[in-house]
């Protein structure tokens, strides 16, 4: 298989997870495919930023539950990945 195939197979791959796991996450599935992993992190990623910009207010459920699938509790300002500058949970001891 050529490099310009794998790729293909590989987007292919991850735009079928950019499909399922919606309703995978808001179910709670217990299992996920590599591929859904991979979108799962990025996902995790910008909700954590928005958590940061915007505050656990303002996310939607799927960010909600993206967060927690990944240990963050919206809520618990001490599982959060991400701190502002001076904000006293981010502080490094």
């Amino acid at each position: 298989m050529t490099t310009q195939a794998r790729r293909a197979r590989q987007a292919e791959k991850l735009l079928a997870a950019e499909a399922t796991l919606p309703d995978k996450i808001l179910n709670n599935a217990r299992t996920l495919s590599e591929a859904e992993y991979v979108v799962l992190g990025d996902w995790a990623w910008r909700a954590s930023k928005w958590l940061l910009s915007d505050g656990p207010d303002e996310l939607d459920d799927l960010s909600v539950a993206v967060l927690r699938r990944c240990g963050v509790e919206p809520r618990d300002h001490k599982t959060w990945w991400l701190h502002r500058s001076g904000c006293p949970a981010g502080e490094v001891k």
